[in-house]
């Protein structure tokens, strides 16, 4: 059974595979993608904001963004809990259901060259 695990593949019975069978097949475990950020909504001048906006961080499960009249505002969910975007809460990962992206590092070098 092969496995990813942070990027890293690796196979239960026999670690030697892992070697040879990364090289055959790399894209089996790249899950690496374009990550984007959490860009908070603009707010004209003679607008006045209700409300909070919640984002959730797409590389962090236990990040979310405030966003106040248009300023992001990083916060963090308690160690064991992670942001639910569906009800804007911290809470437990299995009703979050959150899966993290996980950024290409090569996309961000080449933005900036």
């Amino acid at each position: 059974m092969i496995n990813c695990w942070c990027g890293i593949m690796f196979h239960r019975v026999a670690l030697v595979l892992l070697v040879s069978f990364s090289l055959i097949a790399p894209s089996i475990c790249d899950t690496r993608e374009t990550c984007p950020d959490p860009t908070c909504p603009t707010i004209g001048e003679d607008e006045v904001e209700t409300g909070l906006t919640l984002l959730p961080v797409p590389t962090n499960c236990n990040e979310f963004i405030v966003c106040n009249r248009g300023i992001p505002i990083k916060m963090y969910c308690p160690a064991t809990l992670d942001f639910n975007p569906a009800i804007n809460v911290c809470d437990y990962h299995r009703n979050a259901r959150c899966q993290p992206c996980v950024p290409d590092n090569n996309v961000d070098d080449q933005e900036d060259d």
